[in-house]
């Protein structure tokens, strides 16, 4: 969905739960794959330098 979103300059959807809940915008996701990345990073390097006990 928001590949096609920047392309019509939508930068915000509704979020449903039977209702409408909320709101979420392109920065919202960019943050949460940033941290993930980063978590991902980090979790990656104590597995090779033996340090993940």
């Amino acid at each position: 969905y928001f590949s096609g979103s920047t392309d019509e300059h939508i930068r915000h959807v509704p979020v449903f739960d039977e209702k409408v809940v909320g709101m979420i915008s392109i920065g919202d996701v960019v943050r949460a794959i940033v941290d993930q990345q980063h978590q991902e990073v980090k979790q990656l390097k104590k597995y090779i330098t033996g340090d993940y006990y």
